[in-house]
């Protein structure tokens, strides 16, 4: 039940507390408690993924995260605290614009001017923001591949093929005995990146009599 109420309530950090039009996610990636239907879990734990552009509004959603989750596990009556651990995290990605701009004919002479778009922001997950960070003029683009016959039905449809980020993109590979399909239709996007901060959360749930490993006493006068 703790669990449940803290997810719900991580899902108005965007919406109620980030000022409107500041790039801002906050996910729940996954959920793992118990191990069978009819025996309550004595604890849960939640993977969130924020991802933001500006480092500000990154310390405001952790400083949420964690706040809302110490909240719920206290309203939800729970014995100890819930721990919380920052598992990794990238700062963003930025384009030297200079330098984008000059590499930029390179790119057209070899893929066509058809093939090489500049690209909204995007907040996908690259630790080459560490050069970036150090100073160094960065240009950070992206050459994609397709399977021709899929890449034109998309096209037809007006729909896009799925990123490899979901598992919808997964595909079976060709068997030994018949050679591989090329990759086609070459497409380059200069894109600027801001990458997510990652973070696991354990909130641990009120014992109950029907909870394995429960050895805590409670209060007498605990209803």
């Amino acid at each position: 039940m703790i669990a449940a109420r803290t997810i719900l309530a991580l899902q108005t950090i965007v919406s109620r507390e980030v000022k409107p039009g500041e790039m801002a996610v906050v996910t729940i990636g996954y959920v793992q408690a118990g191990t069978k239907e009819n025996i309550i879990p004595d604890q849960a734990v939640l993977g969130v993924n924020v991802r933001s552009f500006k480092p500000d509004i990154r310390k405001q959603l952790l400083a949420a995260i964690e706040r809302i989750t110490k909240g719920e596990t206290q309203a939800g009556g729970s014995l100890r605290e819930p721990l919380i651990e920052h598992t990794k995290t990238t700062d963003s990605v930025y384009n030297e614009p200079a330098l984008a701009q000059r590499l930029r004919a390179p790119l057209e002479a070899v893929l066509t001017k058809e093939h090489v778009v500049t690209q909204e922001p995007v907040t996908a997950s690259e630790d080459f923001s560490y050069f970036v960070k150090q100073g160094i003029p960065g240009f950070y683009f992206e050459l994609g591949g397709a399977n021709p016959e899929k890449f034109a039905a998309a096209k037809a449809a007006g729909t896009i093929l799925p990123p490899t980020t979901r598992p919808s993109s997964l595909q079976i590979r060709n068997p030994p005995s018949k050679p591989a399909s090329p990759l086609k239709s070459p497409f380059c996007a200069i894109s600027c990146k801001a990458p997510p901060t990652t973070c696991a959360s354990q909130s641990p749930q009120r014992p109950e009599p029907r909870r394995p490993g429960n050895f805590i006493a409670e209060p007498a006068s605990d209803p």
